[in-house]
């Protein structure tokens, strides 16, 4: 105890040499990046060394690491608690999902990426500050209106992103490639706190394995990795919000007053993306149903994101287009696909098929029975919910999410799909015999799953590019039906060249199976007391 009480006194808040260097580490790659983005880059001259600062991707994977083993060895003197893994696997996704240093940007997320830079630097809400990005003509991103550059998509994700850029908006100056790292870290933070707010309700929800299982899943083997923490879509503050609304909704099981709160992160999710006004609703029908008249006040949650556009709308596109603005006018006459077409592409078609590129969500299926046949509310709502954007997305001309890997259009419902694994995995976890060996399955199919958006994240989108022409999407939509000539063959076999991908992937991999570590350690396979199969059920 002299001892400890001695090592205690010489390393100050820390209790060992290691803790220190770890926070050391993580505080310096915070400072470091913040000088980054506040000079537009530097070089520092201290006698016969240089500090440069040229990227913020760099010090941001370096310092998330750091800090990731702080908070773990910290967890390690009383034992591991819930707030301590998700803050460990918060840090671990961010340098998973940024490991690639790929900064690739799409058409779809300009306006989004450089919009919260306008705001913080111009204090405006055009892109009219950025007359590179359309000097040779706008993209489908884009809307011109009374001689000013506005987005096309709604304000949610830019908004959300916010509070990344301001240290870039009250510095000097930007360069160009600092905007987009600023996207992608923006992107992989709002990604990596929706993986731990999930893993926070469902550690109060069901077991500490089945919890781990199932944020690992959601975090690593989804698109969650390989499309909404790579660029600044609109999909990864929906799909944070989503959690949050789950989150208060089943936290008002025990105070059925906190139920109308859920509405707000909900209604934003819709400000996001506005196809999440499905998901607002079956939550909407789920809070009355369950809480009484009292949830009611739900709906006021979808009142600010609509003020917010209709505000926007009407002051920049003025009155008569105050209710559509610059957000795709031609969206109600896209929904002409044939249902079971759409949805056979967005569930096993080889290019688009989640169930091909996440395949470990299957037992999500299975989840969904066991919750409709146990009457557990929650569960029940997040399937309806899924399905809701599904059958949505499957009606849509364009399905397939124009030029991106596998089914990125479905994102918003991965936290839903993930919530079905827990009833799911409950039921395995309680069993011996045949049990056991849908336990192996689920393994094996989590490994696939989390190998193949791995290799979404760190491998160059080549495929699409060479089978994608714009404007003839339609025409060749029968190209993600091939298997030999696919996308995922492609990736594979773009792994075995000696590049950095190949690297980045190894090293992506490698964090990945660390996560699992930190959410699995110390778990056991026993059956939890209560579990969200029977809360409310």
């Amino acid at each position: 105890m002299a001892a400890n009480r001695i090592g205690a006194r010489s390393w100050g808040p820390f209790r060992s040499a290691g803790e220190a260097v770890l926070a050391g580490a993580s505080i310096l790659a915070l400072a470091h990046m913040i000088a980054t983005m506040v000079t537009g880059g530097y070089t520092l001259s201290l006698g016969l060394a240089r500090l440069s600062g040229k990227s913020v991707l760099t010090p941001a994977i370096v310092g998330s690491i750091s800090a990731a083993g702080w908070i773990w060895v910290r967890s390690l003197r009383a034992g591991p608690s819930p707030a301590g893994r998700a803050a460990a696997v918060f840090f671990l996704c961010v340098a998973a999902f940024i490991l690639n240093r790929d900064v690739a940007i799409s058409g779809d997320v300009v306006p989004a990426t450089y919009l919260p830079l306008a705001v913080v630097a111009h204090g405006a809400l055009d892109l009219n500050g950025f007359p590179f990005l359309y000097e040779n003509g706008l993209v489908h991103s884009m809307t011109n209106y009374g001689g000013r550059v506005f987005s096309s998509y709604p304000l949610g994700a830019p908004l959300a992103a916010l509070p990344f850029y301001v240290p870039a908006g009250v510095g000097r100056g930007v360069p160009g490639g600092f905007v987009l790292e600023l996207g992608k870290a923006a992107a992989a933070a709002l990604a990596a706190a929706s993986a731990a707010v999930f893993y926070l309700l469902l550690s109060r929800m069901t077991s500490a394995r089945v919890s781990g299982l199932a944020t690992g899943a959601y975090a690593l083997g989804t698109s969650t990795l390989s499309s909404s923490a790579q660029m600044l879509w609109q999909h990864a503050p929906a799909q944070l919000f989503i959690v949050l609304g789950m989150w208060v909704l089943f936290r008002a099981d025990a105070d059925p007053r906190r139920a109308w709160l859920a509405g707000i992160p909900f209604g934003l999710a819709v400000a996001c993306r506005p196809t999440n006004v499905l998901v607002f609703a079956v939550f909407g029908v789920y809070a009355v149903w369950r809480h009484g008249p009292g949830a009611l006040a739900y709906m006021l949650g979808i009142v600010p994101p609509i003020l917010l556009t209709l505000g926007y709308n009407f002051a920049y596109y003025g009155v008569w287009n105050a209710t559509i603005g610059g957000y795709n006018r031609g969206m109600m006459e896209g929904f002409v696909t044939p249902f079971f077409e759409g949805l056979a592409g967005l569930t096993v078609s080889p290019g688009r098929g989640l169930l091909v590129y996440s395949p470990v969500l299957a037992f999500s299926l299975a989840g969904f029975v066991l919750a409709w046949r146990r009457r557990a509310p929650l569960a029940i709502a997040a399937g309806l919910a899924a399905g809701a954007v599904l059958g949505l997305h499957a009606k849509w001309d364009g399905w397939w999410g124009g030029v991106c890997f596998g089914p990125r259009l479905l994102s918003d419902a991965l936290p839903l799909l993930s919530l079905l694994l827990v009833p799911a995995l409950e039921w395995i976890e309680r069993g011996g015999g045949p049990r056991a060996i849908l336990r192996i399955w689920f393994g094996v199919l989590l490994g696939i799953s989390v190998w193949i958006h791995a290799m979404g994240a760190c491998i160059p989108n080549r495929w699409d590019g060479a089978h994608f022409s714009h404007g003839n999407l339609a025409e060749d939509a029968r190209e993600l039906w091939k298997v030999k000539d696919g996308p995922l063959v492609t990736y594979a076999s773009d792994l075995f060249r000696p590049v950095p991908e190949s690297a980045a992937f190894a090293g992506t991999l490698v964090l990945a199976a660390v996560a699992f570590a930190v959410l699995l350690r110390g778990t056991r396979s026993a059956a939890p007391a209560t579990d969200v199969v029977r809360i409310g059920g």
